[in-house]
Parts: C-alpha cells; sequence; structure tokens
C-alpha cells in the first residue's frame, strides 16, 4: 500500500492542477498520425515499425496526452542456453502517454514524451525443435516504460498537417528497442 500512495497522491495533483484551466476539454479528439521507422531491438536482427497514434487533446498547458498502437517483425539469431535458435518473433502493442512541448507551439516544435506501453509478442522458430527455447524466452505480454525525443514542422499554411521525426527508446524486459520513426500527424483543433 505505501508504493502505490505516492502514485495516487502524483495522480491525483495533476487532475488538481488541471481543474482550473479555462476552456479546457480533456479528453478532446485533436487529430492523429502514422508512422514507420527503423527499430533496432536488443536481442533481435534490424526491424521495420510501424504505428498509428491519436492525440487526446492538452492536459496542462505545453502538453497533449496520446495512445497509439505500433508492431515490428524482427528475425532472431542468437544463443539461447547452449543452442544457436533462428527463427522471428512478432511484437504489437499500445502505449499511452504525454507529450511535452516546452517551447509552445512554433514553425518547428520540439518535444519529449513518456509514455507506458504493453507488448504481445509471438515467436516461431526456424527449427521445430528450437520452437520451446525461443518461445522460453520472446513469448508473452510484457509492460515498460518509453522515452522519446521529436521535432515537428507544419506542411501547409493552416499548421494542421506536420511532418515529424523522433527518437524513441522502449524499456520492455524482452523485446527493448531503440527507434527512429518519421511519419504525419494531422492535427484538427488549434495548437
Amino acid at each position: 500500500m505505501r508504493r502505490v500512495q505516492p502514485l495516487v497522491f502524483m495522480v491525483a495533483s495533476l487532475f488538481l492542477l488541471a481543474q482550473p484551466l479555462a476552456g479546457q476539454r480533456f479528453p478532446a479528439f485533436g487529430g492523429g498520425e502514422v508512422r514507420a521507422g527503423i527499430v533496432l531491438p536488443d536481442d533481435a536482427e534490424r526491424a521495420v515499425g510501424i504505428g498509428l497514434e491519436v492525440d487526446l487533446g492538452r492536459f496542462l498547458p505545453l502538453t497533449r496526452v496520446f495512445v497509439g498502437g505500433l508492431g515490428f517483425d524482427a528475425d532472431v539469431d542468437r544463443l539461447i542456453g547452449e543452442r544457436q535458435v533462428t527463427g522471428d518473433i512478432a511484437v504489437r502493442g499500445g502505449r499511452a502517454g504525454i507529450r511535452l512541448e516546452p517551447l509552445g507551439t512554433r514553425a518547428f516544435t520540439p518535444y519529449f514524451a513518456g509514455a507506458l506501453n504493453v507488448f504481445s509478442v509471438s515467436a516461431d522458430a526456424d527449427q521445430p525443435g528450437d520452437q520451446d527455447d525461443i518461445e522460453a524466452v520472446y513469448e508473452g505480454t510484457y509492460l515498460g516504460l518509453s522515452v522519446a525525443a521529436g521535432g515537428v514542422y507544419p506542411l501547409d499554411a493552416t499548421r494542421q498537417v506536420l511532418g515529424f521525426v523522433e527518437l524513441r527508446r522502449a524499456f520492455v524486459s524482452t523485446v527493448g528497442h531503440w527507434a527512429l520513426d518519421a511519419g504525419l500527424r494531422l492535427r484538427l483543433r488549434s495548437p
């Protein structure tokens, strides 16, 4: 119980701070994005990742809340126990987090993000005799965190269509990875 109290206090404080903001409407669909990029898993080969996100609007000044899904498939060629195992993994997951825009919305807007991630991983070995080994290491559902830094640049005069680049590190036990994404963001509400 003692471990939960600081978390409850922090979440309650954020809600109390957010209430007095004039004109605040949270959650509110603020747009969405598509992304693709290179994923560098800690214990698998380089892969291509894709994802979608939904902007839920502003929560506090200079912050936006988002939820999304992402995934990648990667080849595995590693020593598991005393055997060299090859195969592939399919990683599918979701994340929810907060994006901080410390300089506000500008022509070029840098941002930092933090998110809670959940990934479901399935694994297939190339050799039938290795299936149990690869499943023991990779198969399952994993919870973790990610941090990211990126930048957004408007592609039209209304500043509703934006291009972005993001470098992300996911701290998730078996499928921790680096990712470099680029994509398009559509912002439906004024920044």
